[in-house]
Formats: C-alpha cells, structure tokens, sequence
C-alpha cells in the first residue's frame, strides 16, 4: 500500500511546474517535505498494532515501534522516495496486511484512515500553493 503526496496536484498542467521560478520549486519541496512527515506521523499514529510491524514499516523504517519479535519485519517493509525533480514524495509499506487493516479489519483504526490523512496531505499541499500565489497557466 502506497500513498503519495504529489505538488504536481496544485499544477494543474505539469508544464506550469516546469516554468515556475527556482524559488516557487524550493518553497513547494519545502512544504511538500513537511507535509510527507506530517502523513506518515498521522498513519504511524493511527496504524492498528500488535507487533508493530505495520506501523514500523510506513514510510520510513522505524525499527523501535516494533513491540514485539517479529522475524517478518525488516526494513525491506518500507517504502519511502523522494523525487524532487518531479515534487513528488511516495511513502507506504510493502506488509501485505495493510491494505486490509485500512479496509477496517482492526477495531483500533477507522476504515479509511490512510485514505483520510493523505486527502488531508493533499489539501495541505493546495493550501500551501494558493498562499504563494502558484496558479496553473
């Protein structure tokens, strides 16, 4: 399971990302960074845990949020790359089992609350967009 927090989403055309100024693309990785470390505290924190494999395998590798031995895990598990040509920035996790803990089959976490914190990462980055005055031409 993968999400991906993209500044291309508050361009609508890439080519206005490839006409915006050094600055404008500086100010966009910069929010973008903060935005990726806000998602994948957001889904940390609300990852259903029994060893902790899942939730130490979101995003960047977090071996201490494992609570149990587990022989599985291994930081393999995680998926975290940055593009910073392209803005883009895609965390996730290679554990098979959390696309069904995001479909709700944990009591601990909402169905959807991966799906939730990246629309929220995505509405963060058009915010941010709109505040500088970066507009699609």
């Amino acid at each position: 399971m993968r999400a991906s927090i993209d500044a291309r989403d508050v361009v609508v055309h890439l080519q206005a990302l490839q006409k915006a100024t050094p600055e404008v693309k500086r100010q966009l990785w910069t929010a973008l960074r903060a935005t990726d470390v806000d998602l994948e505290r957001g889904v940390k924190s609300q990852m259903p845990v029994d060893t902790g494999r899942a939730r130490a395998s979101w995003g960047s590798w977090t071996p201490s949020d494992l609570v149990k031995p587990n022989a599985d895990a291994s930081a393999g598990d995680a998926i975290h790359e940055e593009h910073q040509t392209n803005l883009e920035i895609v965390q996730g996790t290679n554990v098979p089992y959390v696309g069904a803990l995001n479909a709700g089959h944990s009591q601990q976490a909402p169905a959807g609350f991966i799906d939730v914190l990246a629309e929220k990462a995505r509405v963060q980055m058009v915010r941010f967009a709109q505040a500088i005055g970066f507009k699609a031409r």
